[in-house]
């Protein structure tokens, strides 16, 4: 506006001070924080887990366990799903010391589903890294940090067992076999 220059508000549609309908400057105000929301980071735990950065580009969408997970279950496979199906995707899983854990991968018919089975169970309380690449991405490999539970852990004195009584929801239990 140049100075001295005063807007009208007209009747329909509502405007601003300006003459900008108003619905318009709140589709503007909304376009902004939509756009600014995606951290492009590919990974889950940002703000959008599918998102992508180009056409063609495969990004992880779910991970179990969890980045930080401090209460996995030892005797569960880790399953990393991504958005569609890479062309190639590895994961590996070394120890606190850094030695490999050895185990099988297997893909789900839909090629989008990752998942390894530790040849033998993780050790409770323990931590361990994981280490998730696959093709095409324009992100590093993914580095996931996470801790079994302490459920697992051979008990002391077994003989404390012995006269308690239990509970247990075997209706809402998860087995593995």
């Amino acid at each position: 506006l140049r100075s001295g220059a005063r807007c009208s508000l007209g009747p329909f549609p509502p405007r601003d001070a300006c003459g900008t309908p108003r619905s318009m400057s709140y589709f503007l105000l909304l376009l902004l924080a939509l756009t600014g929301c995606d951290d492009n980071t590919g990974v889950p735990g940002g703000d959008d887990d599918d998102a992508t950065s180009g056409p063609g580009t495969v990004n992880l969408f779910e991970t179990s366990p969890e980045p930080e997970q401090s209460d996995f279950f030892f005797r569960a496979p880790l399953e990393i799903e991504f958005t569609a199906a890479p062309d190639t995707g590895t994961l590996t899983l070394a120890d606190a010391g850094g030695a490999d854990v050895l185990g099988e991968t297997s893909w789900n018919d839909a090629g989008t589903k990752l998942t390894f089975n530790p040849a033998a169970d993780l050790v409770p309380s323990s931590d361990y890294t994981a280490t998730i690449t696959w093709t095409p991405t324009e992100f590093e490999p993914f580095v996931l940090d996470f801790s079994t539970d302490v459920y697992g852990s051979p008990m002391d004195d077994t003989a404390a067992l012995v006269g308690d009584v239990y509970s247990l929801d075997l209706a809402g239990a998860t087995f593995i076999e």
